[in-house]
């Protein structure tokens, strides 16, 4: 049951890496992010725009990272900071340079701030 709901969220979050914001958390724009919680704890609230893939799913050849190259701007973020710490060392490790740390998700909604062209003076839209 937890794979079939894993599947069902990464299929319905795939199209935002295609329409995704731009965001920026302490000067550093992404246009993923990626949280790194559960599927249940992303379904009970997320940053709009935001993929899921729990942290421990992280491996090469897995089909949602293939859409994201290596050299994007990636932030992560999870309940605490602890899992996207984790993530980041297992993307870094499958090749990705660009890779920034959100913390906790609690903590970074008075932090992260949506891009309007050239700018960030707006603060993010939450719990989508």
């Amino acid at each position: 049951m937890q794979r079939l709901l894993f599947a069902l969220c990464l299929f319905f979050s795939l199209p935002f890496l295609a329409s995704a914001q731009t965001y920026s958390l302490d000067g550093v724009q992404s246009k993923v992010v990626i949280d790194v919680r559960t599927p249940e704890e992303f379904a009970t609230g997320h940053v709009e725009g935001a993929i899921n893939i729990p942290y421990d799913t992280i491996k090469p050849n897995l089909p949602a990272l293939a859409k994201i190259g290596k050299d994007e701007n990636i932030l992560l973020y999870c309940r605490s900071g602890r899992r996207s710490a984790i993530a980041m060392q297992t993307m870094s490790e499958l090749g990705y340079r660009k890779l920034q740390n959100g913390g906790g998700i609690d903590s970074l909604a008075s932090r992260l701030r949506v891009c309007k062209g050239a700018s960030c003076p707006v603060r993010c839209c939450w719990w989508a």
